[in-house]
C-alpha cells in the first residue's frame, strides 16, 4: 500500500475517531497524536484563538492546557490558508525541534485556531498535504459539535417553553 493510500486509510480512521469526541480538546488531542504518529513528528499541540491570544486545547510532547500564549511567529499561520512552515517556539526548540510546520483550523469559514506539529528534520511536501486534510477534517468535527451543543440549547429552551406557556423564559 502507497504512502497516500494509508494517509487516506488513516484519514478514515481518524474521521471515525473524531465523531466519538466530546469536545473540541478531546478532538484536538486526538488529531494531535495521529499527527505527530503518522509525520513522525514527536511535538504536536492545537491552539485556539481567544481574545487575540492562543490557548493550547490539545497536544503532545508537552503540557496541555496553557493559557494565553503569546501568538508570536504563529500569528502568521492562523491567518494562512494552508499549512506552512513555521519557528518553533521556545519550548519546542528547548526539546529539540528544530522545524514547525503549522495550519489554520477554520470552523465554518471562521479561524478556530491552529495546529501545529515540530521535529527534528525538516517537513516535506507530503506532510503539508496531509496536515492540509487534517485541519479540514478537525474544523469540521469542530463545527458538527458546536452545532450539536446550539441544538441541544435551543431543545431545552423550548422544553422550558412547552412546559411553562405562561412564564417568560
Amino acid at each position: 500500500m502507497g504512502e497516500m493510500a494509508k494517509a487516506v486509510l488513516d484519514h478514515a480512521i481518524l474521521g471515525a475517531l473524531w465523531m466519538q469526541a466530546a469536545s473540541p480538546e478531546e478532538m484536538t488531542t486526538r488529531v494531535c497524536q495521529w499527527l505527530a504518529r503518522r509525520l513522525r513528528a514527536p511535538w504536536a499541540e492545537a491552539l485556539a484563538v481567544h481574545d487575540g491570544r492562543l490557548r493550547r486545547c490539545g497536544g503532545i510532547g508537552l503540557s496541555v492546557p496553557q493559557e494565553g500564549l503569546p501568538v508570536g511567529a504563529l500569528a502568521t499561520a492562523a491567518e494562512a490558508t494552508g499549512p506552512l512552515e513555521v519557528s518553533p517556539p521556545p519550548w519546542a526548540a528547548a526539546l529539540g525541534a528544530k522545524v514547525g510546520l503549522a495550519a489554520p483550523v477554520l470552523v465554518n469559514g471562521k479561524a478556530w485556531g491552529i495546529l501545529a506539529l515540530y521535529r527534528r528534520r525538516p517537513f516535506l511536501p507530503f506532510h503539508q498535504e496531509v496536515l492540509a486534510l487534517a485541519v479540514l477534517a478537525l474544523g469540521q468535527a469542530i463545527g458538527r459539535w458546536q452545532t450539536g451543543q446550539e441544538l441541544a440549547e435551543a431543545q431545552v429552551r423550548i422544553e422550558a417553553i412547552v412546559s411553562n406557556p405562561h412564564q417568560l423564559v
